[in-house]
């Protein structure tokens, strides 16, 4: 009986040892179920009972592999219940992937209409843009005279030359001038003065008229009436603005050396021939100041004249 106890521990403690000698021999990297369970394929009778949809225990996730609570999705990053546009446009049967993929499409589309919309708005305003001021700077700085005149516009009927005086005070004594290259030589005048300086005189509306802009360098341009101008150029200091109205004798600026090198004034009477509704430079005409023709040649003579302006 003895015998047979220490046979019997002595096969107990063989067994215990090879136990153990497996379970060290046991990959630790396999998880619990696997080293636990084995795959039994399903027997036929599990089929005729359950069904043939229907999983087996066998294939259940074991509850150590199904997803923690903690490892859910959290309700602050679920899709927001106003997204879940599919009920509304697939059925109350869609899903929330569904239904944002409809949102982000719908969203997507009236951007690119938005976008296609401003973009469109952006042109025509550009355009608009471009042709407003074209036409203001054809009917304000006399540019291009492309436009023509306008439908329905007011333009003065030609009229008499009016009574134009040397555009200075009266009893100043000035030397009108031109060189070639004046372009139209006969018909730019330049004006120096003899009895004092030049620079700083006041300069003073030929005849009455509207100002009707100011233009470079240094520039006024009168309309007085019946489709004649006056331009004066070069002056540093002007006193008057667009829509101004003058009179014969006003001071409107004063001489100066703007745009050019050495003081003085440039004068010039132009005649809307057109009827535009602007004078521009080839419609420059020979000046007629104080009643006197002064078509004036390069080679001379260059007159002086006394100014009865305000006399």
């Amino acid at each position: 009986m003895i015998t047979n106890m220490i046979m019997g521990q002595a096969r107990v403690g063989a067994g215990l040892g090879v136990m153990g000698e497996r379970k060290r021999d046991a990959p630790q990297d396999r998880p619990p179920a696997f080293r636990q369970t084995h795959y039994a394929p399903p027997r036929q009778d599990q089929y005729d009972a359950a069904g043939p949809n229907a999983v087996t225990q066998q294939h259940q996730v074991a509850p150590q592999h199904q997803v923690a609570p903690q490892h859910q999705v959290s309700r602050q990053h679920q899709v927001a219940p106003q997204r879940q546009v599919a009920r509304e446009y697939r059925g109350e049967g869609a899903s929330q992937y569904e239904g944002r993929a409809i949102w982000q499409d719908r969203r997507s589309s009236a951007t690119r209409q938005g976008r296609r919309g401003a973009a469109l708005a952006i042109v025509l305003a550009v355009l608009t843009g471009i042709v407003a001021f074209a036409w203001a700077a054809d009917r304000w700085f006399g540019v291009s005279g492309a436009f023509g005149p306008i439908p329905g516009l007011s333009v003065d009927e030609p009229g008499p030359r009016p009574g134009f005086a040397l555009p200075f005070a009266c009893g100043q004594r000035w030397r009108l001038s031109t060189y070639r290259g004046h372009n139209p030589d006969d018909a730019k005048i330049d004006m120096f003065r003899m009895d004092g300086a030049t620079q700083g005189a006041v300069v003073r509306a030929s005849a009455s008229g509207e100002v009707r802009q100011l233009v470079r360098p240094g520039g006024v341009k009168i309309d007085h009436g019946g489709r004649w101008y006056t331009l004066y150029l070069h002056m540093d200091d002007i006193s008057v603005s667009p829509g101004d109205e003058v009179s014969r004798g006003q001071p409107i600026g004063r001489v100066g050396a703007v745009g050019t090198q050495a003081a003085h004034l440039h004068y010039e009477q132009l005649f809307d021939e057109n009827g535009d509704g602007n004078a521009r430079p080839p419609e420059i005409v020979p000046p007629v100041i104080q009643g006197a023709a002064r078509r004036l040649s390069p080679d001379g003579p260059f007159p002086l004249v006394r100014s009865t302006n305000g006399c």
